[in-house]
C-alpha cells in the first residue's frame, strides 16, 4: 500500500529550490498546510497533492511511499 510521504515532499521542494512560501504561491495551497504536510501533521487531499506535484514537476504517485 502507498501513503503520502512528508519526507518526499520536503526533499522535492528543496531540490526545486523553493521555500514553502514559494510553493504555496505557485500551487494555491496555503503555506501553513504545506508545513503541516511536511511535518506529518496533515495529509493532502488528492487535489492538493496534484497541485503540489504539478509545481514540483512530479506525478502524485511520486509523493507516495510504499508501506507494509
Amino acid at each position: 500500500m502507498k501513503v503520502f510521504s512528508p519526507e518526499i515532499l520536503k526533499k522535492a521542494r528543496e531540490e526545486a529550490g523553493l521555500t514553502q512560501f514559494q510553493l504555496a504561491a505557485r500551487s494555491g495551497v496555503a503555506q501553513a498546510k504545506i508545513s503541516q504536510y511536511e511535518n506529518g501533521h496533515a495529509c493532502p487531499s488528492i487535489t492538493k497533492a496534484a497541485a503540489l506535484a504539478d509545481v514540483l514537476g512530479l506525478l502524485v504517485d511520486d509523493l507516495l511511499k510504499e508501506v507494509g
